[in-house]
């Protein structure tokens, strides 16, 4: 139950976040923040041409959009917090995206909480790590290991820590990757040596979080409150079992002269008493099974309560929650939809906002920088110097708008029927 449920809503994110049902598949839009501009063709042209490029550059395979998102989201809905790294692939042709286990992350807040830096380990062995940093890079000891003739020392692995944090102190004209908005340090624990720094233009990490407490940089998920319901039905399903294993094979009851022993409650034990007892105790059978007077259905009833509690907090009742059935009545369909926006609404809107727009922004810019979109003479001069937005469909937009559009329309029903009763 408890990971039917998890995938369920893992599914539901990624579906409702980005969603492959939009007009060509696209679920966000490109906008000038002076919106009056989409009337121009030149301006609406170009951005629908980067809209174009963004969508297959992000879902190209070799970018590993869909398995880094898909992980992402696993983790969110699981223990509440999720991170996902955005850059160019080793040989600058396109954009990469890689997942990282929260096992490995350490997140640097600011005093509003938000993320501003991450700290992440990884075990490496020698010849990896001189696979990613060039082994002229590497620090001492991790360059003995992995010339040295020992061959289980090259195959030891070691702690590698990457850092990525705010510099506050860079020049904005400056072209250096070592004088960045972000500092990128990778240090080689062995043997205490720095093998990289670099930098980047913004934060390179999109960092999801469900539910997030004051002092607490890693958020809560639906799978750490599910957590004491699903330890209870784990309890209760091992405690059924044992109940229906007695019920389908009891234990015996045999007379014996010679012994008696404890009782035997396992399945198929047998338990032994003393003969006489047959006629002291009036027992018309000798050889009988123990009634184990379990309550079975008490226990399913026990059990389904669990799963229906677990699945609520994985929104299960919520996501199933037709709609737009055919025989529902405007006004129900209304409320169900304010139900589910009431519901859904702001959790999917603090995602958008922690989750899909840095995704998006972030693989915008590094298309541009790169020059994915065309040299800079070719953007429309109404757009140069200023920013673009990102616009994201989701159901949850879609619900609001109906609702709105619904409301409309019942108040100009009620202006008509006070119109025709004068």
């Amino acid at each position: 139950t408890p990971i039917v449920a998890k995938r369920g809503l893992g599914n539901a994110i990624s579906g409702m976040l980005r969603p492959k049902s939009t007009t060509g598949g696209k679920w966000f839009d490109i906008v000038p923040e002076d919106e009056a501009l989409l009337d121009d063709i030149e301006v609406k042209g170009w951005l629908d041409f980067a809209e174009d490029r963004l969508w297959r550059a992000m879902y190209n395979p070799d970018s590993h959009f869909i398995s880094t998102t898909g992980e992402v989201d696993d983790d969110l809905v699981t223990f509440g917090t999720g991170i996902g790294f955005i850059g160019l692939r080793p040989d600058m042709s396109g954009l990469h995206y890689k997942p990282f286990h929260l096992k490995q992350v350490y997140l640097d807040v600011d005093a509003l909480n938000q993320p501003i830096g991450v700290y992440i380990t990884e075990q490496l062995t020698p010849r990896q790590a001189a696979g990613l940093f060039g082994e002229e890079n590497l620090g001492a000891k991790t360059r003995e290991r992995l010339r040295g003739p020992n061959r289980a020392a090259r195959d030891e692995k070691s702690e590698f820590v990457w850092w990525v944090g705010k510099r506050y102190d860079f020049d904005p004209a400056s072209q250096s990757n070592l004088d960045m908005p972000y500092i990128s340090i990778v240090v080689d624990v062995a043997s205490e040596h720095m093998v990289e720094e670099s930098g980047f233009e913004e934060l390179p990490f999109f960092i999801p979080r469900w539910d997030v407490k004051s002092k607490e940089p890693f958020g809560r998920g639906p799978g750490t409150l599910a957590l004491p319901d699903v330890l209870t039905l784990n309890q209760m399903g091992k405690t059924m079992l044992r109940a229906l294993h007695r019920a389908v094979d009891p234990p015996w009851l045999l007379p014996s002269d010679s012994m008696v022993n404890a009782p035997q409650l396992r399945p198929g034990g047998v338990s032994y008493y003393d003969a006489k007892a047959i006629r002291n105790l009036g027992l018309s059978k000798p050889f009988q099974q123990m009634d184990s007077a379990a309550q079975i259905p008490w226990g399913l009833n026990a059990q389904t309560a669990a799963r229906e509690s677990i699945m609520a907090v994985f929104f299960k009742n919520i996501l199933n929650l037709p709609i737009d059935a055919p025989n529902m009545t405007a006004t129900e369909a209304m409320i169900r939809r304010e139900d589910f926006v009431r519901e859904i609404g702001s959790i999917f809107g603090l995602l958008e906002t922690s989750y899909t727009n840095p995704l998006v922004e972030r693989s915008f810019n590094i298309l541009l920088r790169k020059g994915a979109f065309g040299p800079p003479e070719i953007i429309p001069e109404a757009l140069q110097g200023t920013d673009v937005q990102f616009r994201f469909a989701s159901p949850v937009e879609k619900a609001k708008r109906q609702i709105e559009e619904a409301g409309v329309s019942q108040a100009m029903d009620k202006v008509l029927q006070i119109g025709q009763i004068r």
